[in-house]
C-alpha cells in the first residue's frame, strides 16, 4: 500500500526534562537519566499513524527507547527507527 500522506513533525516528541548529558554514563545511569523525558505535544497526527524516529547515532538506545515507550503509551503503536550510526557492542 502506498503511502501519499507524508508528513515530517519537528514536534510530536517534546523534551520536558532536563537531563544530563548521556555522554560517559553507563546503560544504567542513561536509562534513569533519560526516564520521563519526553511528553507527547498536543497535535493532530492520527493515532494510526506510521511514525519514524531519526537518531544520529545509538549508544545504548536508552533514548529511543524512551521515546518510543512514550509515544506507545500515547497510542501510537506502528513506530520504527532510522539511525545514522552505532557504537561497536562491547
Amino acid at each position: 500500500k502506498k503511502c501519499t500522506n507524508k508528513k515530517i513533525v519537528f514536534d510530536l516528541l517534546i523534551k520536558q526534562k532536563d537531563t544530563k548529558l548521556q555522554i560517559g554514563l553507563n546503560r544504567k545511569a542513561r536509562i534513569s537519566n533519560i526516564k520521563d523525558a519526553f511528553i507527547v505535544s498536543n497535535n493532530k497526527i492520527p493515532k494510526n499513524s506510521k511514525i519514524l524516529l531519526f537518531d544520529d547515532i545509538i549508544t545504548t538506545g536508552a533514548t529511543l527507547a524512551e521515546a518510543q515507550k512514550t509515544l506507545n503509551n500515547s497510542g501510537f503503536k506502528n513506530i520504527n527507527i532510522l539511525c545514522i550510526a552505532r557504537t561497536p557492542l562491547k
